[in-house]
């Protein structure tokens, strides 16, 4: 089993991939694998940015597809934000490398009534902001559910919603509050 984290910005996903390689032993301890393959800082960002590229049969993707068939019962965790950005067919490509193993994804979100207003005051301070509230919030909003919903319904729609987990963000969790 391939547990996937795939986002989406601004919801920690840093923290967590520290986190995951910081504590790879005592993951592998319990019996989940954090593999090293594509990682770029802490997060299996060069995964995302090779299946973007289209690279599945040489690179890191090939790699990470060996390790999948070299460990049939092992259960494994890949995260990076930039799995968020992939389209329909690298997801699907992508999943079929890890046979195999079923997938099973995660993804945090923010909640937008906090998101929102913090963005509004952030941008009208910045001076890239002219519109009052009501206007802003509706062009925001817009954006904002179809940046998070896009990537889900994609991966959904590969590893079907059985397999999906979406959970709000909890900004107290984040080391220095929200951000």
């Amino acid at each position: 089993m391939f547990h996937i984290h795939i986002g989406v910005h601004k919801t920690g996903s840093t923290t967590l991939q520290r986190f995951f390689r910081l504590n790879a032993g005592v993951l592998a301890e319990a019996g989940v694998l954090y593999p090293d393959i594509g990682i770029l800082q802490s997060g299996h960002h060069e995964i995302a940015h090779a299946a973007r590229r289209g690279e599945f049969k040489t690179g890191v993707v090939a790699e990470l597809s060996a390790f999948a068939k070299a460990n049939p019962s092992a259960t494994a965790l890949l995260s990076t934000e930039a799995f968020d950005m992939l389209r329909r067919r690298p997801v699907k490509r992508l999943v079929a490398a890890l046979k195999p193993h079923e997938a099973k994804v995660f993804v945090y979100v923010r909640d937008f009534t906090r998101l929102v207003p913090s963005k509004y005051s952030q941008l009208t301070k910045a001076g890239e902001n002219l519109a009052d509230f009501d206007a802003f919030f509706e062009r925001v909003v817009r954006h904002e559910m179809a940046k998070a919903t896009q990537p889900i319904e994609r991966w959904a729609s590969i590893v079907g919603w059985e397999n999906v987990r979406i959970r709000a963000l909890d900004p107290g969790s984040l080391a220095g509050g929200e951000r």
